[in-house]
């Protein structure tokens, strides 16, 4: 009986620093950007945007404007790994055929202020997609870009604000049950404290939807996405790329289909 009760309150001590930690095991904020210079090389321009609801100062994000009044603009949400100054060669693909990108700076990241967590990143998403509009881009030329874990978020500002267009990168479909999926051996979906549900969203969404997933990718799997893309409403489209994982998504050259996407969004947003 001692070694139950002993084993039991393991199990419990185990659960309890899971819940305390798990913010540390899914997020890895890089602190430290590039130089304003190297930013300045791929085009890009650092940017303080204030939101006060996570606290006083300014997110440092990355803005290049559009080429032109008619081209696409795009809110991009990156990874739980690195920071903004590590896509910027993902960045330039985007923008190569004129479109402007704001890389969104989330808190905890690039020395950014505030916690990183599901509502500093919704608060975060809300504030970027102000400043947009607040500086003359309109709803029906935003774009709306998730990668990974940035897929949560996107997905939460596409169904709480008009946009031309939706973009995930090897998304979730619920991120407190993916974790049951990962630790079956603790009630995970009891003690997550982000939960990032984009199933419960993604139906409520009238942009059209761009999904990209790689078949072999072991960390979300590409099931995730797969339920994710049969609820969402038309117009729809699926890339599944073979021999392709996490994150070597971006070796498979989808910088002009998704470039094609972004145009063909804007178009159709201002028929």
């Amino acid at each position: 009986m001692h070694i139950v009760i002993a084993l039991v309150a393991l199990y419990c001590i185990i659960v309890l620093a899971l819940w305390a930690m798990q913010r540390s095991l899914f997020y890895y904020p890089d602190p430290n950007l590039p130089s304003s210079a190297e930013v300045e090389q791929f085009g890009f321009a650092p940017l303080g945007i204030s939101v006060p609801d996570i606290g006083d100062g300014e997110m440092t994000s990355y803005w290049r404007p559009p080429a032109d009044p008619t081209k696409p603009v795009i809110i991009h949400f990156h990874g739980n790994a690195g920071n903004i100054g590590s896509r910027l060669p993902v960045y330039k693909q985007l923008t190569q055929d004129g479109a402007g990108l704001l890389a969104m700076g989330y808190p905890a990241y690039g020395g950014n202020i505030g916690d990183a967590n599901e509502q500093n990143f919704y608060a975060d998403a809300q504030a970027h997609y102000a400043w947009l509009i607040s500086h003359g881009i309109a709803p029906d030329r935003i774009v709306v870009y998730g990668e990974s874990i940035g897929t949560g978020p996107a997905t939460w500002l596409a169904s709480q604000q008009k946009v031309a267009g939706l973009v995930l990168e090897a998304p979730y479909a619920a991120f407190d049950e993916l974790l049951a999926q990962k630790a079956p051996f603790v009630p995970a979906k009891l003690i997550a404290r982000d939960r990032y549900r984009s199933i419960d969203r993604i139906a409520n969404i009238a942009a059209p939807l761009l999904w990209i997933h790689g078949e072999e990718d072991t960390l979300i799997p590409i099931s995730e996405g797969q339920r994710l893309f049969d609820v969402a409403k038309s117009p729809k489209r699926a890339v599944k790329l073979i021999d392709t994982g996490h994150n070597d998504i971006w070796r498979n050259d989808i910088g002009p289909l998704v470039r094609q996407s972004l145009e063909g969004y804007v178009k159709t947003a201002g028929e």
